[in-house]
């Protein structure tokens, strides 16, 4: 398990702490544009799709292909609906 965390903390690096910035273009882009809203979603991304495989950089995918990918993913780490959706703001918010 130790292993685990320190292999997909490696990984975080490409993963964007929410910052100003990344707050500031959740709400142009018009999603949700909460800093705790956004930070769980990171922290969510990083922990479940981190604990399967290597984590891609938000900005692998525009905004409409993260939702295409949480759509079979989410079922796949086995998030909820509230899981995915914050999930899913962090990744858009942090899309190219």
């Amino acid at each position: 398990m130790g292993a685990l965390l320190v292999t997909a903390a490696g990984c975080t690096g490409a993963i964007p702490r929410v910052d100003a910035q990344v707050v500031a273009t959740a709400r142009g882009r018009g999603y949700a544009g909460d800093p705790g809203r956004l930070e769980s979603g990171r922290d969510l991304y990083v922990r479940r799709c981190g604990s399967c495989h290597s984590l891609h950089a938000p900005a692998e995918q525009d905004p409409a292909g993260w939702t295409k990918v949480l759509v079979v993913m989410g079922r796949k780490a086995r998030l909820d609906a509230d899981q995915s959706a914050l999930v899913l703001d962090y990744l858009q918010a942090t899309a190219r």
